[in-house]
């Protein structure tokens, strides 16, 4: 089974009219961190994560991540403050120390320091009735200052989402291996039309929701929080891994992005890397 093991820059660029998404990835056949999303079963469910998809980040948070990702760092209200007491104990407890490498960075977003635990809180939020399309596991790996993801299983953090993808493999069309413009291998793929549809409205929303959380960080706190506002984000997930979660910067794209120019996933991929990628994504 295909999986991707390496995860992306964080870059986004026009190339030939798609947007292109820069991906660190590497693609392989069997490799002992496959993995799918772990989704708490009713009988119904699709299989989570099982293809390319693409989620309102902010809108099917669950669990502690949902609140802390409403606030800047440093800048919590109470209740959340007390959620990331909880969270940091959790992670004490997993025997993965705040301070250690970039625990803190994950810490922060409201990742779950183990599998186990992120599906406890599955469990939990589908029996609430806060899931309404089921409540689904998704691991990240932890970025550096440079945007870069870093690999390995100590630097990775489990999110809770509800399942409910705004596009998913049903909407990609003609994924195809090919070349960029400076000779490197890329994969490239487009939208159906109720495809272009639905990333328009996705990325169109979020630029509002940024807009909005922009102006409000700068009444709730200070001017020094206000940047870390001004872009909301959509998750890319493949076989339970969060991807990338590229921004959506409400100044430039203030009515979303147009999805008739397609995607572009380039960086770090072999010829032999881009043609399994592209079948994967066929399948």
């Amino acid at each position: 089974m295909l999986s991707l093991i390496a995860w992306p820059k964080m870059a986004k660029r026009r190339t030939n009219g798609l947007l292109a998404l820069v991906l660190l990835v590497a693609v392989m056949s069997g490799c002992a961190e496959s993995e799918s999303g772990d989704q708490v079963d009713d009988g119904s469910a699709r299989n989570p994560g099982s293809e390319l998809a693409f989620y309102d980040w902010s809108a099917n948070l669950l669990g502690p991540a949902r609140t802390l990702n409403r606030f800047s760092e440093g800048h919590y209200p109470g209740a959340a403050k007390k959620e990331l007491r909880e969270l940091r104990q959790r992670w004490i407890e997993s025997g993965r120390a705040p301070s250690d490498g970039y625990n803190r960075d994950l810490i922060a977003e409201g990742a779950e320091p183990t599998r186990a635990l992120a599906l406890r809180i599955a469990e939990s939020e589908q029996g609430a009735g806060g899931a309404p399309q089921g409540a689904i596991v998704l691991s990240q790996q932890a970025m550096d200052s440079n945007g870069e993801s870093v690999p390995g299983l100590d630097n990775r953090g489990f999110f809770v989402i509800n399942d409910d993808p705004e596009v998913d493999g049903g909407d990609i069309v003609s994924p195809t291996a090919g070349v960029g413009l400076e000779g490197e291998p890329v994969v490239t793929f487009g939208f159906t039309k109720r495809g272009e549809t639905a990333f328009r409205a996705l990325t169109r929303r979020i630029a509002a929701r940024g807009q909005a959380e922009s102006l409000a960080a700068a009444v709730r706190c200070s001017p020094d929080c206000e940047s870390d506002n001004l872009w909301d984000t959509f998750a890319i997930v493949f076989s339970g891994r969060i991807l990338e979660r590229p921004s959506v910067n409400f100044l430039e794209y203030p009515d979303g992005i147009d999805g008739r120019t397609g995607f572009q996933i380039q960086g770090g991929l072999t010829k032999a890397q881009a043609r399994s990628l592209a079948t994967a994504l066929s399948d």
